[in-house]
């Protein structure tokens, strides 16, 4: 993935069109989708492109040449084309680069919160060498690296760390962005990529583990952590007043994670209330209170 024109990055390439091949709905009025931008290419002859109004009244009316070598249709704005002569042309479409992955390869869309750390707190860290400790299909790990910085993906999952390193080999990206099967209760992060990062981040994953393993997990993250480094962490959390609906093999006690992270400075920390992706009997999302951790590693620690 490069950047292309400005802040966008080209996703996808429809097939070459000529004046007989041209679909009919794009000869009807259509829109684009939020998010995506469309260029169209005329190799020769020439498109008539009528912008519209939602009641399909033309608003104005452009003819693209081979000449025009920049012509953009914005997200949402309807238009339908029509081709005037012998044509040959086909459409390139654009995304910004935090909707690259989901866009081309329909990964789902980060974790909001995980958004809001990158363009809030840590927007000013660029090029950061980043772990997503169960990484699942691979949603904030494909996000992370779009936006510039190194990722190690790891997760048990057999099927999704494979479909994920299909996508890094497709994309020509093993310099910036690893991929490995990886069973976190092993506790032993230096197996086999011998490195530290300056984030980790796992989201609603440690409800998975054993309870006895925690302890060992979270030391073993800190280990691999470098000197100011982050992690970013966000789990359930389970009191006698407030218990988790879903029986996990573990879930922490209010302000538990928090009290393994004494030692680091604690950026953020709250326990609000929050929803699975699983859903109950009818069909609504299964609610349940979060912890959510931002803590740095304090420099006089350990490297």
């Amino acid at each position: 993935m490069s950047l292309i024109t400005g802040e966008l990055v080209k996703y996808k390439v429809l097939p070459l069109w000529t004046e007989t091949t041209l679909p009919e709905t794009f000869q009807t009025k259509h829109n684009l989708k939020q998010g995506t931008w469309a260029k169209i290419v005329v190799q020769t002859g020439s498109l008539q492109y009528d912008a519209l109004n939602e009641a399909g009244d033309i608003l104005s009316t452009k003819i693209i040449t081979p000449q025009h070598t920049d012509f953009f249709v914005s997200p949402g704005a309807w238009h339908k084309v029509t081709s005037l002569d012998s044509l040959s042309c086909f459409i390139e479409f654009y995304c910004r680069p935090e909707d690259y992955y989901p866009k081309k390869y329909h990964f789902a869309a980060p974790h909001r919160d995980v958004q809001t750390l990158i363009s809030g707190l840590l927007s000013d860290h660029k090029r950061l060498n980043v772990l997503d400790l169960g990484c699942g299909k691979g949603r904030n790990a494909t996000y992370l690296h779009a936006q510039g910085h190194r990722m190690t993906a790891l997760d048990k999952n057999t099927h999704s760390i494979h479909h994920l390193q299909a996508v890094i080999q497709q994309e020509n990206a093993e310099d910036t962005f690893q991929a490995h099967v990886y069973d976190i209760e092993t506790a032993d992060l230096t197996l086999a990529w011998n490195s530290r990062y300056d984030l980790i981040i796992s989201t609603v994953v440690f409800q998975f583990l054993r309870a006895d393993s925690l302890p060992q997990v979270i030391e073993n993250m800190q280990a691999q952590t470098k000197p100011h480094g982050y992690h970013f962490i966000i789990a359930p959390v389970s009191s006698p007043e407030l218990p988790c609906p879903i029986d996990f093999p573990s879930t922490f006690a209010s302000q538990a994670l928090r009290d393994y992270y004494a030692h680091w400075q604690i950026c953020k920390y709250d326990e609000q209330p929050g929803t699975f992706h699983r859903k109950d009997s009818s069909g609504k999302p299964i609610e349940a209170m979060f912890a959510t951790l931002l803590a740095q590693k304090n420099a006089a620690l350990p490297a």
